[in-house]
């Protein structure tokens, strides 16, 4: 399966827009065009209009998206998702997640008590090792995109782990849009360091 971020997939969606508007002038221009030539002045300007209003069409098609889609949990995360703490004793717990290629890796450190999660500590690092916090994304500036995307991400981690304190079940860990790496990252991260204690 193919994940692509939502910066990606805005650019492979744009691209995909401006190949079928480039398309559809190509054809309006191959079916119309030679029946414009030698016809009245208002009819080339009628043409005229057409082509503007399929580009009008096409940006406008481009440029929608929601950036708050809602996110389909995936269906590998899901099945991995069942733990039981009754045989996991007291103690403190670590687990790091796979590398992404692209956005590096998480750690996960729990605390159980009485067969109960009381505090959990997800985190983000970056390809080169440094901790994601405030300050990650802000390469292109704080007010960029990027910036507030990156930012999703960071406050996403904190929210997993709080919720799974909360719930004590991984099934009502909810994945946040725009974060759907660390969800991923933070199942495997739980799994990891539950499964090991068994």
């Amino acid at each position: 399966m193919i994940y692509l971020s939502d910066q990606r997939f805005s650019r492979l969606r744009v691209s995909l827009s401006e190949l079928i508007l480039s398309q559809h002038v190509k054809e309006v221009k191959r079916r119309f065009l030679p029946n414009l030539r030698g016809r009245s002045f208002r009819a080339a300007i009628l043409m005229k209009k057409l082509l503007a209003a399929l580009l009008t069409l096409g940006l406008l098609t481009a440029g929608c998206g929601d950036e708050k889609k809602s996110v389909e949990q995936p269906t590998e995360a899901r099945s991995a998702q069942r733990f039981d703490l009754n045989d996991v004793g007291d103690g403190t717990y670590t687990a790091e997640s796979s590398r992404d290629e692209k956005l590096g890796l998480s750690q996960i450190t729990l605390t159980v008590e009485d067969h109960r999660i009381t505090s959990a500590e997800f985190v983000g690092y970056d390809l080169f090792g440094n901790r994601k916090d405030e300050e990650y994304g802000s390469l292109t500036g704080k007010d960029s995109a990027d910036y507030r995307k990156a930012q999703v991400a960071v406050k996403a981690n904190g929210e997993y782990a709080k919720q799974l304190v909360e719930t004590q079940s991984l099934d009502e860990v909810d994945a946040i849009s725009g974060a759907t790496i660390s969800y991923n990252q933070f199942v495997e991260t739980v799994n990891k360091a539950v499964g090991a204690q068994r």
